[in-house]
């Protein structure tokens, strides 16, 4: 069952630690590689992709299966914020529920050794909605 009220509190929440405006920078691919290899050296990243308001997204390769993936990781300023980090537990939860053609599969999550926490989808090739 869906609470409701409980959904619409860490809204409220998420959007009054809303971290858009801060000056934030991803963590350059190098250094994530490290810190991720040391916890989890299935993933071996390849290269930055994008950030936005919950964190920074990396291309990547999955040793097991030898396909690429996409790892979003959730931005190092809001990792002390707890509301900020059940809102990305909550997506991942979330993910995980959905099984459709038209969303992104989401194929792993967990947290590096230094405390980062990512997200592991497929990676999907092609056009972004503003160059469509």
């Amino acid at each position: 069952m869906i609470d409701r009220e409980a959904g619409k509190r860490a809204f409220r929440d998420a959007r009054n630690n809303d971290y858009s405006d801060s000056e934030w920078k991803p963590m350059p691919v190098e250094e994530l590689a490290a810190e991720l290899s040391r916890s989890h050296s299935r993933y071996v990243l390849e290269a930055f992709l994008g950030n936005g308001g919950m964190g920074a997204v990396y291309s990547a390769r999955d040793l097991q299966s030898s396909q690429r993936v996409a790892i979003k990781v959730l931005r190092s300023d809001a990792l002390s914020d707890e509301a900020y980090i059940h809102r990305f537990d909550r997506e991942v939860e979330n993910h995980r529920r959905l099984d459709h053609a038209n969303i992104v599969r989401v194929l792993d999550a967990g947290k590096t050794n230094e405390g980062s926490r990512f997200l592991v989808m497929e990676l999907l090739e092609g056009h972004t909605l503003a160059q469509a």
